[in-house]
């Protein structure tokens, strides 16, 4: 019987209206879960969650999405379940998470 190992992952966000960009890391006791990982901003909303930017972490796990907010809003950063090996024996994952939400105001 397969045995299944899912290691925790944990991501952060902030944005940098200097730089016009969404930063932050990806966190994990295991670095293989922290490089590579696909980050997807999504703009959240009442019926639901837009993507609005999409990028990928760096072999530190940190990652920054360049994105000009126009409208303030609230934002999340997640990623998502990423299988690191599978085979009949052995399956391991990195587990999913999102970010907490954080306000973003325009510049007008």
């Amino acid at each position: 019987m397969a045995h299944e190992i899912e290691h925790d992952s944990t991501i952060t966000i902030r944005y940098v209206q200097a730089d016009d960009e969404f930063a932050g890391k990806v966190n994990s006791l295991r670095d293989r879960c922290e490089q590579g990982r696909t980050v997807r901003i999504v703009r959240v909303e009442n019926d639901g969650n837009t993507l609005v930017a999409k990028g990928t972490t760096n072999e530190n796990g940190s990652y920054s999405i360049g994105y000009d907010v126009v409208e303030t809003a609230e934002y999340r950063a997640r990623v998502t379940r990423e299988v690191l090996r599978d085979t009949q024996k052995h399956t391991h994952v990195c587990a999913p998470d999102s970010s907490p939400t954080i306000t973003v105001a325009a510049l007008p």
